[in-house]
């Protein structure tokens, strides 16, 4: 899909605009003599995603080209998901920093790169951010599904979960079982403490990747770097070089330290959040899910107790932790319930390798 074409004074952008917000561009786009892009005999498609602010864009007849575009939103409903300059600048400056280390990143997870934004000078807080995806996707090779897909779903048109356990797949479960247990608890530690990335590791920006019959292939997919945040101080005394130019480092702090949030300046919040976002917004409601499903052909979930998935995923953090640093606490416990005590836990053993104690 040709966004740019051209450069200097002559040159064009193609800029979507979300179209329940043609009223908030309607100056901007006659201020800069936009035209509409139809008029240039350009067809393109959309579908929404579970995001309320990203489509699935494609040229007509041309699958196979599509991307994410990230657009600028202000709703009544949902609040002001704008765009800032701060935002897609950080956006595209995180994605360059993945990207440049993704040879070192822990095998079972991708990410989807973000390396083209734009915001216009004249509404510097109405920008747009396009999200590019990896030839197994467009190819049809790898489907990808947000792992709250498991969850939900109605009768007519079950979960994903439901779709999996259907004709009694429970090796199918057994292989999805590890990957959202031990397999993210090492990926989550390998990034945290080789790399320094923090991921949001809620439902909607975490995805799994699938075989086109559904079987889980044992790798995740990461989306929105707007979710990423980094332990610069860890990367410093890793020795790990960052890209030179960063976008929007002017204005450091806000960009790529806090997104602009309180607190988000602090590792162990950062580290708090994460936890958080895969504990309680996706694991304690995915066993809710399990544990109304009777019936569904895997035999060890039947009487699955509450907090059986945390304390399991917990028991994978601290063992991934001792394998790799020799640290571990005194007593185990469920992180989900103890997440405050654990964090702290994690800081100690930041400690040591910020300190130069730890491999």
């Amino acid at each position: 899909m040709r966004i740019v074409e051209g450069d200097g004074a002559d040159g064009t952008v193609l800029f979507p605009i979300h179209p329940a917000e043609l009223g908030h561009y309607r100056e901007f786009l006659d201020h800069v003599r936009a035209e509409d892009a139809a008029q240039r005999g350009v067809c393109l498609w959309a579908t929404p995603t579970s995001s309320t602010r990203t489509l699935v864009v494609w040229p007509e007849g041309r699958p196979d080209a599509a991307v994410f575009a990230k657009l600028s939103l202000q709703s009544h409903l949902l609040g002001d998901r704008r765009l800032t300059r701060g935002r897609v600048a950080g956006s595209v400056g995180l994605s360059s920093l993945v990207q440049q280390c993704r040879g070192e990143l822990p095998l079972g997870v991708s990410f989807l790169p973000e390396s083209l934004g734009f915001t216009p000078r004249y509404i510097p807080e109405s920008g747009v951010v396009f999200r590019f995806l990896p030839e197994e996707i467009r190819d049809g090779t790898v489907l990808l599904a947000p792992i709250f897909a498991l969850m939900g779903g109605s009768v007519q048109s079950p979960s994903l979960l439901v779709q999996l356990l259907e004709n009694g797949r429970s090796s199918t479960w057994e292989a999805l079982r590890e990957m959202l247990l031990s397999g993210f608890a090492r990926i989550w530690v390998d990034l945290v403490f080789d790399l320094g990335l923090i991921l949001e590791a809620h439902g909607q920006d975490l995805l799994l990747g699938l075989a086109p019959d559904l079987a889980p292939k044992g790798g995740f997919y990461y989306r929105d770097f707007e979710g990423l945040t980094v332990d610069w101080g860890l990367r410093r005394a890793r020795g790990i070089r960052d890209p030179e130019c960063m976008p929007h480092a002017s204005e450091w702090f806000c960009t790529y330290e806090t997104w602009g949030y309180p607190l988000y300046q602090l590792v162990s919040h950062k580290l708090l959040i994460s936890l958080f976002d895969y504990l309680h917004l996706f694991l304690v409601d995915l066993e809710s899910v399990l544990r109304s499903l009777p019936g569904n052909g895997v035999t060890a979930e039947r009487c699955l107790q509450e907090g059986t998935l945390t304390y399991q995923f917990s028991y994978h953090l601290r063992n991934v932790i001792y394998e790799k640093f020799g640290m571990r606490e005194a007593h185990e416990y469920d992180v989900h319930s103890h997440l405050a005590r654990f964090v702290k836990f994690l800081m100690r053993v930041r400690g040591e390798i910020v300190g130069g104690r730890g491999p």
